[in-house]
């Protein structure tokens, strides 16, 4: 109508399933009213703001010239929601990302610019959360590359792409090698070796970090229980497996088909 362009954004609050752990799900109704009015107080008259769901809010907005124009108003609406909150008296801190697409030349239709402002912000969380991003075509490219790599991650399990290396530990009091640190490596038929950076987040994405966490374990303690008494063996842990209740149960396991004394075997939590 005025001419200009018209901004889709979708905001995701970050950290906020822990409110409705810890503090029931009337704390969590109360924070998403309170964060709704922090939303229009930043927003001119003619925004539009409404929650999609769960933590999911989209922001429409008509009348952009330029792109720095949305640059403030995702400053703005971040800044507004690193406030903390007042529930119950108690002060609570959530954070939140922000992704954005432009029409028209993102698309023209709603759902066009929905799944494309998702998109960017999906890139957003991945660059640390508490910030935001612009749809740009390469997101597209990123994302079907993505999808197939979890395709592939899926079959590698079936067809034993992955293997171990391991990284001496050496103990520099009196110079003698104290151990291994276990590290996975994925051998792609067509790419080569793909480095744990890209392929653990995926799995940690789909859940398959709990069984191929599970087969490293099991592996590191067989290749180990052939080592020098007393050289240890350390594999590392992600959150998600921490969080699993089948890791008691795969760590027993890995040590009584090993035969390896549990004093060798070392957890590390990664990052």
């Amino acid at each position: 109508r005025h001419g200009g362009r018209v901004v889709v954004g979708m905001l995701d609050l970050d950290d906020f399933k822990p409110v409705n752990d810890t503090w029931g799900h009337a704390a969590g109704d109360d924070l998403l009213r309170e964060l709704g009015g922090r939303l229009q107080a930043v927003l001119r008259e003619t925004d539009v703001a409404a929650r999609l769901g769960g933590d999911e809010f989209t922001v429409l907005q008509a009348g952009i010239v330029r792109a720095q124009d949305v640059n403030v108003l995702a400053s703005r609406l971040l800044g507004s929601l690193r406030q903390p909150f007042e529930i119950y008296g108690r002060k609570i801190r959530i954070g939140a990302s922000f992704g954005a697409a432009f029409a028209p030349n993102d698309g023209t239709s709603f759902e066009t610019l929905l799944r494309k402002a998702d998109t960017a912000l999906y890139r957003a969380k991945g660059m640390g959360r508490g910030t935001w991003c612009f749809y740009d075509t390469k997101m597209d490219a990123d994302c079907l590359a993505r999808e197939q790599l979890s395709l592939d991650l899926r079959a590698a399990m079936e067809r034993g792409e992955f293997l171990l290396h391991y990284m001496p530990l050496v103990a520099l009091k009196d110079d003698r090698i104290a151990g291994f640190e276990a590290l996975l490596r994925w051998q792609h038929p067509q790419r080569g070796m793909i480095s744990p950076e890209e392929f653990i987040p995926i799995a940690e994405e789909t859940g398959l970090i709990v069984a191929l966490g599970s087969w490293v374990l099991i592996e590191a303690c067989v290749e180990a229980a052939g080592w020098p008494e007393g050289v240890r063996v350390a594999v590392n842990i992600s959150a998600i497996q921490l969080r699993s209740p089948e890791l008691l149960r795969t760590v027993t396991e890995a040590l009584e088909r090993s035969g390896l004394p549990a004093s060798r075997l070392e957890l590390e939590i990664t990052e």
